[in-house]
């Protein structure tokens, strides 16, 4: 009975044994099983912000994409603001220089008429003076010549009077010749020609 005992005993505690070593495997089990879902879980939780992170960096990324975008946009507008501007002082800098090459020009034209005026008036002063000159000098050589034939006449008068050398007297004829016709066309054509030394004096006279 009692070795039948012991191994009632030693039956009951091996099978408690395996039941519990059973039981403990099938915990270790279900352990390991919650342990694989957690580690799952955390995963893909894990991997979900990872997947965040990576739209965040890549939202972050688009961002500064566009920004620098649109700072290239507006450093391209201002550079090309800028050309244009320089491009328009450019324009105003070439336009204020033609305009002062234009006024140049016509301060030149301008000067260049004037002197061609002044010379075209000294040469009619000079003309006019020269005029004025040939004309006075006309004038005493009228007057030169009136004096010569009354000194002639009245020197051929004198020597009528007094007697005519016979030397002098074919120089008196001829100049009384010459006084006489030079007389004749000064006269009108109403007036008829003097017949008489005296006639001839008053004329001269006259005249």
């Amino acid at each position: 009975m009692t070795v039948i005992a012991t191994l009632f005993v030693i039956c009951t505690v091996l099978t408690c044994c395996y039941f519990a070593c059973l039981s403990k495997k099938n915990s270790i089990s279900e352990a390991k099983l919650v342990v694989t879902r957690e580690l799952e879980k955390e995963k893909k939780l894990l991997e979900d912000i990872i997947e965040v992170k990576k739209a965040e960096e890549q939202r972050i990324q688009f961002e500064t994409i566009k920004k620098e975008i649109e700072m290239k946009k507006e450093q391209m507008l201002e550079e090309e603001n800028e050309f244009k501007m320089h491009e328009l002082e450019n324009e105003l800098v070439k336009a204020i220089e033609r305009r002062r090459i234009e006024k140049d020009y016509q301060r030149r034209e301008a000067k260049r008429k004037i002197r061609l005026k002044e010379e075209e008036l000294k040469d009619l002063i000079l003309q006019k003076k020269l005029e004025k000159r040939n004309e006075e000098r006309k004038q005493r050589n009228e007057r030169k010549r009136r004096d010569s034939e009354r000194k002639i006449l009245k020197d051929f008068v004198k020597a009528e009077k007094s007697g005519i050398n016979p030397k002098n007297f074919d120089k008196y004829i001829v100049k009384f010749d010459s006084v006489k016709k030079s007389l004749s066309k000064n006269q009108s054509s109403t007036q008829t020609k003097p017949k008489s030394i005296e006639t001839v004096i008053s004329v001269n006279n006259l005249t």
